[in-house]
Parts: structure tokens; sequence; C-alpha cells
């Protein structure tokens, strides 16, 4: 029988889990694999990523809806939400995307949070066993119509919510990078991720805080 050696896999409990892996005819390394097989599996199920995706064009939008769209082909509850004359909006449903948008829209502005809870409840009731995939285009909206300081904050209490699956905040940069500085590194805070897309390009914007050294190196 191979004998297994993980790195601080604390020696008391190594020689338990031997003892009734011998007991049962078992291998420790096949108790350890089912296990962390296990972890994989309910990660891949909890996964919870909440990125802002910025376009400046049309365009670059449709390209890159169009290719995440081939990309989940199987097993992906693929939903929208966003007022329904966005171009993304139209484009997403015709490729059969589940519209989690809530009547009337006007709601979102008002009480963004509240509308917010709604959509999530809507979508949730058709997610199933699949993962949950979100092209929201909600918080260019906010930032357009009333500020991208509201826009900030609600993304701020999105992430909070950690909602399990993946949700892509899609924005047209033009109604981003035209607020405050503070207002922006707040918005891009609020967000695990923070990716422009040019033409057939996805760039990444890497957010640490760095000294003023870094200016001189």
């Amino acid at each position: 029988m191979t004998d297994l050696f993980v790195r601080d896999f604390e020696s008391k409990l190594h020689s338990k889990a031997t003892e009734i892996a011998n007991r049962d005819g078992l291998t420790l390394g096949s108790i350890v694999s089912d296990a962390v097989d296990k972890w994989i599996t309910h990660r891949e199920r909890s996964h919870v990523t909440h990125d802002l995706v910025l376009y400046s064009d049309e365009e670059d939008l449709i390209n890159m809806l169009k290719t995440v769209d081939q990309l989940t082909k199987q097993n992906w509850l693929k939903a929208c939400c966003g007022v329904n004359t966005h171009t993304g909006m139209q484009f997403l449903k015709k490729q059969g995307w589940f519209d989690g948008t809530v009547e009337p829209y006007r709601q979102f502005l008002d009480n963004p949070t509240k509308y917010a809870n709604k959509v999530l409840e809507k979508i949730g009731n058709q997610v199933g066993e699949n993962q949950l995939l979100v092209m929201a285009f909600l918080t260019g909206d906010m930032a357009h119509k009333r500020s991208l300081k509201k826009a900030g904050i609600f993304c701020q209490w999105y992430d909070n919510k950690g909602v399990v699956g993946i949700t892509h905040c899609v924005a047209d940069s033009k109604n981003i990078l035209t607020g405050s500085t503070d207002d922006i590194l707040e918005l891009f805070k609020a967000h695990d991720q923070v990716f422009i897309v040019k033409q057939d390009k996805l760039h990444r914007i890497r957010m640490t805080d760095e000294n003023f050294y870094s200016l001189l190196v």
C-alpha cells in the first residue's frame, strides 16, 4: 500500500485516517482524492465572480458577447438584465438568453437594491443545476442617469451579497471614465476584476496600491 504525504497534514489526523482507511480496505490516497474531488465540485458550484467589463463602441460589445455566448453552450443558465433598448440586451435575447429584467425598469433607478433582489429572484427560479452567467447592463445606466457614485454604491452592495455564479457588469466606458477619480476607483474596487474590450482583445486592468517609487522603476 502506498503511503500519502501531504505537507502540513497534521500527524495525528494522518494516523487516524490511515487507521480507518486500512480497516475499511481503502487507501488514504483514494480518500483524499474523493475529498478533493468533492471540494472542487463544491467550489465550482459555489463560484462567485463579479467583474466590470467596459466597452467603447457597439461593435466591440457585440463581438465580446458573441464570443462569450459561443463559449457557454452547455450547462449554463445565461441571463441578462437591463433596459430593453440596450444593444447588448437585444442581441443576447435573440441568442436565447433569459431576460431577468423586471418591469417597470424605472424601479431600478429609483430603488436599485430592491429592484436587483427582484431580478435575482426571477433568475434564481430558472437556474436549477446549471452554472449561472449574468450579463448586467445596469451599472452604466445608473452612472449615466443618476451618478457614478450611486453606481459604485450599488455595485458594492451587490458584491457584498456574494451571488453564486459569474456576473459581468457591462458598461459603456464613456459613462464610467468621465467621473471623478474617487468614484472611478470605488467602482473598480467593488468588482473582482476590471476589463476593457477592444476589437477582439480583452484587456485586464490591474488594481494594486503602489508606492510612488514605482514611477521611477
